[in-house]
């Protein structure tokens, strides 16, 4: 892996945060400013406890930033789920290169901050249902709505490659666990997916995505767009997986109304897998802890048939 993949080209700071909200949004340049945090494209800012900035960290975010604008206005109304609505549109200028967004923070913290959160079996129907139902309708939306150049999921793909580049980190981390990891990977390849019809998805359903209620347990809503892409639906399934299992990904399944089987979710192994071994490897080079604890996690509920 290589760290520049995940680098930053630009400077931000509160005062300049500040800065270019008093500039760009005046009737906000009192409110109160918190440092939300980042990933590994954005960093993020809470204005006043109301709006959440995103801010690109390198040039070559912005056209994903772009494209996810449009598919969030493409997808309003359509969900059982809320996601984010773009409102503020930050124009790039001497205090910051690029463009940068707002929208109104979504009740709910990242499930990915919560892991130890206890959830009946109650919890993990209703769950499992709310994202059967999202997906089913994500799905379905019109593909003409979207950007002609927005990504395609190679069907083929079943994230095996991505996997092998990170190992090195993982075992750095964890000796066992990579090899376990490169046992999975040697391992005969599932037959294709059931479909490789294109549909709309998210792409990155991971936990650190999904929004949930410590006090009813429910999800309130999705957030991160930015890899939104067109390919098979059986994708979006990687990210139940990764949160809590394949019995929960198997019950997501069961409120699906799409083209997707149990045994697309063996094909999925590697890219659950894909996405722990990349998520440790990318906290271990940031120095990062909670990134390596999460990736690992998922490392474990992949390897976990």
């Amino acid at each position: 892996m290589n760290p520049s993949d995940w680098g930053v080209d630009r400077s931000l700071s509160a005062v300049v945060v500040r800065q270019l909200v008093g500039d760009q949004f005046p009737a906000l340049a009192t409110s109160t400013l918190q440092r939300l945090g980042e990933g590994w494209d954005s960093e993020t800012y809470l204005l006043d406890d109301v709006w959440v900035l995103r801010f690109p960290k390198r040039r070559d975010v912005v056209r994903s930033l772009e494209c996810e604008i449009v598919v969030l206005r493409a997808l309003a109304g359509r969900l059982p789920l809320p996601v984010p609505t773009v409102e503020l549109f930050g124009r790039p200028g001497p205090a910051f290169p690029y463009p940068f967004v707002g929208y109104r923070k979504l009740p709910g913290r990242p499930a990915s901050e919560m892991p130890s959160l206890p959830m009946s079996e109650a919890d993990e129907q209703e769950a499992a249902r709310a994202l059967g139902a999202f997906l089913t309708e994500l799905h379905r939306v019109p593909l003409a709505a979207l950007p002609d150049d927005l990504p395609h999921e190679d069907p083929a793909d079943d994230g095996r490659e991505d996997v092998e580049a990170a190992l090195v980190q993982l075992r750095a981390i964890d000796s066992e666990l990579a090899r376990r990891a490169a046992d999975l990977l040697a391992a005969p390849r599932p037959a294709r997916l059931s479909s490789d019809h294109g549909v709309l998805l998210h792409a990155d359903l991971l936990p650190e995505h999904l929004l949930l209620s410590e006090s009813t347990r429910r999800l309130t809503g999705i957030i991160d767009w930015g890899d939104a892409a067109i390919g098979p639906p059986a994708i979006d399934f990687a990210g139940p997986y990764a949160w809590r299992g394949r019995r929960f990904a198997e019950g997501v399944l069961s409120h699906y109304q799409g083209v997707v089987t149990s045994r697309d979710l063996d094909w999925m192994r590697p890219r659950v897998l894909a996405a722990g071994v990349i998520s440790a490897a990318y906290g271990r080079l940031a120095h990062r802890p909670g990134d390596v604890a999460s990736g690992l996690r998922i490392v474990e509920l992949a390897l976990t048939a």
